[in-house]
């Protein structure tokens, strides 16, 4: 996995603690699309990881529990990434049962879904739901595309499934026009503290 994508915890814990302070409302994803575009003096923020490597569980857990945070997690089932270890299904559980993590969709083997047969895709995708379903017990309504790549056809795919939101990797601020295309902001494990506010005001932390 490039070094980059790897955050160091004490980094991501001051930016928690930034946030709290700004009064920013932590959303799951699916409570992020129920909320849909109500008008009130909340500030929300939606958190999510992709992948479901076991150092969510050792070290990004812990800092969840400590200042009551909700995130979205979107979790495969096998690593395509040499070395790393998956979440396995009692940790999967222990945290989908503390109510601060919500467990989304990331097909079985975190494949890119453009250039997979649409019948394996479509399984893929379904097998993955009805793990994390059964694991968790409660509803997987919230995807995201393994390596940002998708189709219209996916999009479709989706919907029949009953997913009812999923997450791209393009980088933007914007209101949610799409439930399907919903954008991310990307914070990298080289961002200082100081960069971490523009990133949030302007979608990105370099001119």
């Amino acid at each position: 996995m490039p070094r980059r994508l790897i955050m160091h915890p004490d980094i991501l814990e001051r930016q928690f603690v930034w946030l709290k302070k700004k009064g920013y409302s932590f959303l799951t994803a699916s409570e992020l699309i129920r909320r849909g575009s109500v008008k009130d003096d909340l500030k929300p923020i939606c958190i999510t990881f992709d992948d479901g490597f076991e150092d969510n569980y050792i070290y990004l857990f812990p800092l969840l529990k400590k200042h009551q945070i909700k995130a979205t997690l979107f979790a495969a089932q096998r690593s395509v990434f040499p070395g790393k270890t998956m979440l396995n299904e009692s940790q999967i559980k222990e945290m989908s049962d503390s109510g601060l993590v919500e467990f989304g969709g990331h097909t079985q083997t975190h494949l890119d879904l453009t250039s997979t047969e649409k019948t394996v895709a479509e399984s893929e995708i379904r097998a993955n739901k009805q793990w994390l379903e059964a694991l968790t017990g409660k509803p997987c309504v919230t995807f995201a595309y393994p390596f940002g790549k998708y189709t219209e056809h996916d999009i479709l795919i989706l919907k029949r499934l009953g997913f009812t939101s999923a997450f791209t990797c393009e980088r933007a601020i914007r209101p949610v026009s799409d439930p399907f295309q919903i954008p991310r902001l990307y914070v990298n494990g080289k961002i200082k503290p100081f960069q971490f506010p523009l990133l949030l005001s302007r979608g990105k932390f370099r001119s």
